[in-house]
């Protein structure tokens, strides 16, 4: 059994070791973008940002975004156990946070939006309050 093991292992690791790497060194990058008179485009790609640019459409999301995120978590966890309206009621008011209770927009009078692209988050929490069941929801657009 052990010998069928290592057998195996020997020749999957001879089979990745066979393959052909399809990576182009820097240098190879280079020569095929100056010979094919990329260099144009290439000028451009240097003078952009580091970060890809975003798709029309498609989410962006910074580190102050998820902070805001996890904000949302715990006020939802404090409204759900003790009842806590205060910091809940507060981001609900955000334009970036969608917030039911019991099934109704929350707070009372905020309307919804019409939203094109999907949330980039959402979260939902059930509990009890006394004797009356909660149910809250969220989510979130940046």
């Amino acid at each position: 059994m052990k010998k069928l093991f290592l057998v195996s292992v020997l020749v999957f690791i001879s089979a990745c070791a066979t393959q052909p790497k399809d990576e182009l060194s820097f240098d190879e990058v280079q020569q095929k973008s100056t010979s094919s008179g990329a260099t144009k485009r290439s000028s451009r790609a240097e003078s952009a940002p580091s970060e890809a640019p975003a798709k029309a459409g498609s989410i962006v999301v910074d580190a102050g975004d998820v902070a805001v995120l996890e904000k949302m978590n715990k006020a939802v966890e404090s409204y759900v156990l003790k009842n806590e309206k205060k910091n809940f009621t507060r981001l609900c008011k955000d334009k970036r946070f969608d917030c039911t209770v019991d099934d109704k927009i929350y707070p009372k009078g905020k309307k919804k939006v019409a939203r094109t692209v999907p949330p980039y988050a959402s979260g939902s929490k059930m509990g009890l309050q006394g004797e009356k069941r909660v149910q809250v929801k969220y989510d979130f657009y940046p």
